[in-house]
């Protein structure tokens, strides 16, 4: 996540200041700080906050620099608030670009900051997959671009576009980004491999209609919003080791 967020900084002249990047990264890992001194919680470090910092930095933006440290401490914050099982319920990326761009003045999300171009993307998916491999959820990933191109493809056959239609939609970062840094958290995904399919298969199908039968903007982090607490329900039904880092 390094490399992408360089590359894009650099290199694609992303609407984003450093010392934005660097107040994001400030106000997350010190409300992961204070969660693990104040609750003395054993076996808990900072990779998950990073990893979080990353993701907002990536896909948020704002028109100020309080705004990007108050979400990065709120949606670390909510890890050890909204909890079901000893286990958070929301992606915290996703919670905070959720509450930013509904109740933060002059926030949004800017999904085509990284173009369309093929290598890009391409790139994405090999690093996003690596990295998705090394946390054992690149089932989540592939079973989510997986369902997400079948209700796609339904779409471009029975209205006959264009296949450059359909191509087109795979050749954004934001989705990649989504696919494999956002919906393939280990610690907000069912554990049991069945569960896996499954779950990607329900946020695609609404991020699918939250699009195209509503034409709302934002469908990835919507769906992911509305279709979370269906884990624990997953997770009743096929239970199955937690995950732990």
């Amino acid at each position: 996540m390094i490399l992408l967020l360089l590359f894009g900084v650099l290199w694609k002249d992303f609407s984003i200041y450093p010392v934005q990047i660097l107040l994001t990264f400030f106000g997350g890992l010190f409300a992961q700080f204070l969660a693990i001194k104040l609750i003395k919680i054993e076996n808990v470090g900072y990779h998950s906050a990073i990893i979080t910092c990353f993701g907002l930095s990536l896909l948020f933006r704002s028109d100020n620099f309080w705004t990007h440290p108050f979400v990065a401490f709120l949606c670390i914050s909510s890890k050890f608030i909204i909890r079901v099982n000893n286990k958070h319920i929301f992606n915290p990326a996703m919670l905070g670009i959720i509450t930013g761009i509904n109740l933060l003045p002059g926030s949004w999300v800017s999904p085509g900051q990284w173009g369309y171009e093929f290598i890009n993307a391409l790139w994405l998916l090999l690093i996003g997959f690596i990295v998705a491999s090394r946390a054992k959820s690149y089932l989540t990933s592939l079973s989510f671009l997986f369902f997400y191109a079948l209700f796609l493809l339904i779409r471009t056959v029975y209205f006959g576009y264009h296949w450059d239609v359909f191509f087109h939609q795979f050749q954004s970062g934001a989705l990649l980004v989504f696919t494999f840094f956002m919906i393939s958290d280990p610690k907000t995904s069912p554990d049991h491999p069945a569960a896996k399919i499954l779950y990607p298969a329900f946020v695609a199908f609404a991020a699918f209609i939250w699009q195209y039968y509503f034409f709302y903007t934002n469908n990835l982090f919507y769906a992911l919003f509305f279709c979370s607490p269906l884990v624990f329900v997953l997770d009743r039904f096929f239970p199955h080791k937690k995950f732990e880092w």
